[in-house]
């Protein structure tokens, strides 16, 4: 039985919310690659330098590689390069191992390590090659520098697909920080192919998009693997126990909607990746919402085809970064790795990365100088939905307020409600109305959705009417405000007002407080920034009305009321309010309403709020600098700092160019049992307490706890005048830092010794935890991003939906008299040859074609081309003793509905043109599999296994895992349909190493698949020996709402389950009453005389039988009834409808009926 096991120890670092594709397509149209074997090295390879090629040779250590500059002459290394590129980057058919190089420092340009290199293992492996994405294929796989390398491809594809040696590079490098020429392409002009790159490097191949969608393989010989990740198919346990270990240089990331390159050396230690790529594949999403890429489409249901290629190397060919917009790709420098790997970095800033991501996304919107604006607009919707840095905004010295250094600033309305730069031009609507709101904007605006831009609706005019609508605000007020960027006479139109005044909308006036997380704007609550922060437990006083500001130049506000969540608040001023937060585990969110000043309207805030454990306080005053620092501190104890408290990490009072005096509370938990001296860096003054107990704030009653009184600047050193102390492990002690600072720039922070001897140790950041917070505190609210999962994968099948049936099993259980005497009717109807044949029956009406086909299967189409001789009549047409049509004769009749029978019977009731028939063919096709596109990965938690049915990797499969049955092997799973679900289509492999697998409908016996059966141009397009992902069997005419048990058993050959087609989700199965022997399915009758004949080993090839037939061919005519045994059990339909009327033939009959009503009830 296939289960999931939940160890109590794990070696991995399993990811928060990123996540393996499992119930749901993550990875639709990865590749795919297998290890097969390790292989021995080729000839060890010879120095460059004896080819020749500069002279003198060129030393080691005179080449350039990363930070180590060149000393060669660039005309030594000019010529070695073009040596190099002349004699080795081209295609050979055979390769003398005697001719074999290697580029001393080729294995450096990556930052690689040439020891781990060579000691690395050679490997054979196969690349499964799925071209719906392209046109590169990264492979995770690098050649070592000179070594012999061979690639075996199809017959079918020579010519068709290029090797790209270290695609990643770009091709402008020079020898300013690495070698230039180290790139490479081949065209592979054989079916087998060797190479030596005396460079070494990586291997990717090229191959345009759906130029081969049915799949094909690639073997590679001689290479080493890289680290290399797929989302949605690689785990987070493979990674760091297999993938991660790996000796390539380069290390690989696929998140779907782009590939990553980057040297291996540092990156591969990340963990947690899956979180990573949920994250990048987020910000996919948001630019995407917005706008497509320059150049590059999706396919119609939204897939990305050619995804984003990012490069972290050394070389960048301008400024630090560079998009190379329209090529899609993107080169960063390689210290950029961590905001692509580690989402613990990403969630701080990663403003390089997605500055240079979004540029892609500029086509066809920006105005003005907006080459470096617009992008960035895009960065503060992801910013706000998946990142932190706006958490870290607090107030601090005399009321001022920090949000943080750099873009941390640009993530809150706070600090740009006055901006007038043209990125908040764009990009304050986010905070005003919302992500979702402002993506539907830029979308409108970028593509004209409801005003074209032309003379009519210049650039300003367009936006505006766009913002205006879709928010349903004037916001001609607020663009006013932005006089700089453009002249308003000209720019805006006067049909503008015209417009708007008749949609008759109110203006549209901004306010904010450093305290909100967001709106709710028009009965719509939305948050773009994280909750404000407060120390755990203790009381916060909120000043609504001096942390607020409205745009200069527009409508004043005035707070009006608080809206308590679970907190209380007691008001202790004007606008100003005590809060007493609920239990820390609790984000608790209340609402704020500030009152328009000119016109009376309302804004309500939202402010979620969070209580944090791990840190300290900081109050600060600006004091008489006459006071002394104890004088200071008693008058602090008097007043107090009550709205002014900064939050420090590590009992740390933050560097202020003013005069001040600053308390920093909180308390520490010693690592180790020890006496401690603590020391302080200093300026000026400082005081420093420590307790067991809490401390009063009063001087006189904790005098004893007063370990140091120092005057002036000091820096930490360890005979500082403080008093040793002995701390026990664990225990929390209370402490108070006090510094006064009478001139210039004062800061002050902490360490200790526990011996004369030490090192002054910082306090450690997860020690020190706010005055009423413990340190087992636990944080049950930890940040969790909005990540919009791409909700393209998994929801549209593209590929052939029709089954067609061998006919191997096919028999007519009737003889009829053709013309031709001699003539075995059976051997040519279903040959699949539709030419003419000797197939003319000639006898007495009614013909009767009673074709058993040796096992149920499911069609809605009849294919029964005539040749020579017509039918010009009627007919009638039955399945299992159920009449089904009843009209003219069409040689392609497709049924209203499906049927699902075993026996048909075909009667010619009358032919204008004589008493004979002349089909060559009959042939059942069932048109669509399923009716759903929702495809359900086999990789579904719900899918028991039974016997030897594994899953496996070694083919392209839905996020990268395709179930293989064994014989007598078996998977099984509940479906429960949902309103729209009628159907359910299996999805797998066809090959021709296929084999036959039964399906079990509810425990019924419903079917058999012939998996290495091909339609005819699935055949002839076959480049290897697999189609992927294709269409194998179908089960049609399920209830709305309905569950089904369905059971897959193998019975020979090469079986693979990739997934299912159903609209609907699995569900969890009943438990197994015992272990074993293995469930029995319980089997429909067969008549005695007409066995199911063993099953096939090996494809049947078909000619012209109706592959390419369309709907709406031919007629449909009258058709009458439904199929039995699909959802009603068989039991109850009764033994005298399956049991006798299934078996006997039945002899046509016109059956008589009153009505259409009559036969849907037999």
């Amino acid at each position: 039985m296939f289960c999931f096991l939940i160890s109590s120890t794990i070696s991995y670092t399993p990811s928060k919310f990123g996540y393996t594709g499992t119930d749901t397509v993550q990875a639709q149209e990865q590749d795919s690659i297998v290890i097969l074997n390790e292989v021995p090295r080729s000839k060890i390879p010879k120095p460059i330098s004896e080819k020749g090629y500069s002279i003198p040779p060129i030393e080691y250590n005179q080449y350039v590689w990363p930070d180590h500059g060149k000393t060669c002459t660039s005309e030594q290394l000019n010529n070695e390069t073009w040596g190099i590129r002349r004699d080795f980057c081209k295609w050979f058919a055979t390769y003398d191992e005697n001719e074999l190089y290697y580029q001393p420092v080729g294995t450096r340009q990556f930052y690689g390590n040439e020891n781990l290199v060579n000691n690395s293992k050679r490997y054979k492996a196969r690349l499964f090659i799925n071209t719906r994405r392209g046109p590169f294929h990264p492979t995770g796989l690098y050649a070592p520098p000179g070594e012999l390398i061979t690639i075996e491809i199809s017959e079918k594809i020579v010519n068709g697909i290029t090797l790209k040696i270290n695609r990643h590079v770009d091709e402008a490098a020079n020898d300013s920080n690495i070698l230039g020429g180290t790139k490479c392409d081949i065209v592979l002009s054989g079916t087998v192919s060797k190479f030596c790159w005396p460079y070494g490097g990586t291997i990717e191949f090229e191959r345009g998009v759906d130029t081969a969608n049915q799949g094909f393989d690639v073997n590679i010989s001689g290479v080493i693997r890289c680290p290399y990740f797929i989302y949605g198919s690689t785990t987070d346990e493979e990674w760091e126990e297999d993938l991660s270990k790996q000796a390539g240089p380069v290390m690989f990331i696929d998140y779907g909607a782009g590939f990553v390159t980057m040297p291996s050396t540092d990156a591969k230690n990340s963990i947690r990746l899956n979180d990573a790529m949920a994250f990048w594949r987020g910000v996919s999403r948001v630019l995407y919402s917005v706008n497509e890429v320059t150049y590059r489409s999706r396919r119609s249901d939204g897939r990305v085809t050619t995804p984003m290629m990012t490069n972290l190397d050394k070389f960048v060919r301008a400024s630090e970064a560079v998009a190379l917009v329209g090529a899609n790709v993107i080169y960063e420098p390689p210290y950029w790795y961590p905001g692509w790997v580690n989402y613990e970095s990403a969630r701080w800033g990663c403003w390089g990365q997605l500055h240079e991501y979004a540029h892609h996304f500029q086509y066809f919107w920006g105005w003005g100088d907006y080459g470096e604006v617009s992008n960035n607009v895009l960065n503060l919707i992801s910013m706000s939905l998946m990142t932190e840095i706006d958490s870290k905004r607090q107030i601090y010295l005399n009321g001022c307020i920090s949000l943080g250094d750099g873009w941390d600033y640009t993530s809150h309305p706070y600090g740009n409600i006055n901006s007038k730069d043209l990125l908040f031009w764009y990009g304050l609507h986010l905070y005003w109305f919302g992500p979702d709101l402002q993506r539907k904007i830029l979308y409108a605006h970028r593509s004209y959705q409801y005003f074209t831009r032309n003379d009519t609706y210049p650039y300003v005019t367009e936006y505006l009417l766009h913002i205006s609508l879709l928010t349903k605000r004037d916001l001609r007020p607020y663009f006013r405000s932005f006089s700089n960027l453009y002249v308003w006479e000209r720019d805006v139109k006067p049909i503008a007002d015209e417009i708007i005044d008749g949609w008759g909308y109110k203006e549209f006036h901004p306010v904010s407080t450093i305290y909100q997380t967001g709106y709710v704007f028009d009965g719509v609550e939305f948050e773009t920034a994280k909750p404000f922060r407060i120390p755990a437990r203790e009381p916060y006083y909120f000043d609504f009305e001096r942390y607020k500001r409205s745009r200069e130049g527009m409508h004043n506000f005035t707070f009006k009321n608080v809206i308590p969540g679970k907190g209380k608040f007691e008001r202790v001023g004007t606008a100003q309010y005590k809060y007493t937060p609920p239990d820390p585990s609790i984000i608790d969110k209340f609402y704020v309403e500030y009152e328009d000043d000119t016109n009376k309207d309302i804004t309500t805030m939202v402010i979620s709020v969070k209580q944090y454990f791990q840190g300290s306080t900081v109050r600060m005053q600006n004091y008489n600098v006459s006071l002394s620092i104890t004088e200071a501190y008693k008058k602090y104890n008097e007043e107090g700092a009550k709205f002014y408290t900064y939050f420090g990490s590590t009992m740390s009072v933050p560097a202020v160019g003013m005069k001040f005096f600053a308390v920093a509370d909180g308390c520490y938990y010693p690592k180790k049992t020890s006496p401690y001296k603590f020391v302080a860096y200093h300026d000026e003054d400082c005081l420093l307490y420590i307790s067991e107990n809490p401390l009063s704030g009063d001087p006189d009653t904790d005098k004893d706890y007063l370990i140091a009184n120092i005057s002036g600047y000091e820096s930490m050193y360890k005979n500082q005048k403080t008093k040793w102390v002995n701390l026990t492990k664990d225990k929390k002690y209370y402490m108070r830092f006090v510094v006064r600072n009478a001139d210039g720039t004062g800061q002050g922070y902490l360490g200790y010794i526990n011996n004369e001897s030490d090192p002054i140790t910082n306090l450690e950041y997860d020690r020190v935890f706010f005055t009423n917070a413990n340190i087992d505190d636990v944080d049950k609210n930890p940040f969790m991003p909005k990540i919009e999962n791409d909700p393209t994968l998994g929801i549209y099948y593209e590929g052939e939906r029709r089954v067609k049936y061998p006919t191997k099993k096919f028999k007519l259980l009737e003889k009829l008299q053709t013309i031709d005497k001699n003539l075995d009717l059976n051997k040519v109807l279903f040959d699949g040859y539709s030419e003419s044949q000797p197939t003319v029956v000639n006898q007495p009406l009614p013909i009767e074609y009673v074709v058993d086909f040796g096992d149920y299967l499911t069609f809605d189409r009849l294919w029964m081309p005539e040749k020579n001789r017509f039918i010009n009549g009627n007919v009638t047409i039955s399945c299992d003793g159920k009449q089904i049509y009843e009209g003219p004769f069409y040689s392609t009749t497709t049924f209203e509905e499906t049927h699902h029978c075993r026996v048909v019977n075909l009667s010619i009731q009358s032919n204008k043109n004589g008493n004979y028939s002349g089909l060559v063919e009959f042939v059942p096709v069932l048109l669509k599999a399923s009716t759903s596109n929702n495809i359900i990965p086999a990789t579904h938690s719900k899918i028991r296994s039974y016997g030897d049915a594994t899953l496996v990797r070694d083919g392209l499969y839905y996020n990268g895992k395709a179930w293989n049955l064994e014989p007598n092997s078996r998977i099984k799973f509940k479906l429960k349909l949902n309103e729209t679900g009628d159907s359910i289509g299996i999805i797998g492999d066809k090959t021709i190493y296929g084999g036959e697998f039964e399906i079990l409908l509810d425990d019924q016996h419903y079917g058999t698949c012939d998996t290495s059966y091909f339609l005819d141009n699935l055949a002839n397009g076959l480049i290897t020996d697999t189609y992927y992902q294709q269409v194998l069997y179908g089960i049609r005419g399920l209830k709305s709402n309905s569950e089904h048990t369905i059971t897959l058993i193998g019975k020979s050959g090469k079986i693979r389950i990739t997934g299912f087609l159903a609209d609907g989700d699995f569900v969890q199965l009943p438990v197994d009453p015992t272990p074993t022997p293995l469930p029995t399915a319980t089997p429909r009758e067969t008549p005695a005389e007409s066995p199911i004949p063993t099953p096939g080993q090996t494809a049947e090839p078909e000619n012209d039988n109706g592959d390419n037939l369309e709907d709406g061919k031919g007629g449909k005519g009258k058709s009458l009834g439904i199929a039995l045994g699909i959802v009603i059990p068989l039991v109850l339909i009764g033994v005298a409808v399956v049991g006798f009327f299934a078996f006997k033939y039945f002899k046509a009959k016109k059956l008589e009926r009153e009505s259409d009503e009559d036969a849907l009830n037999v």
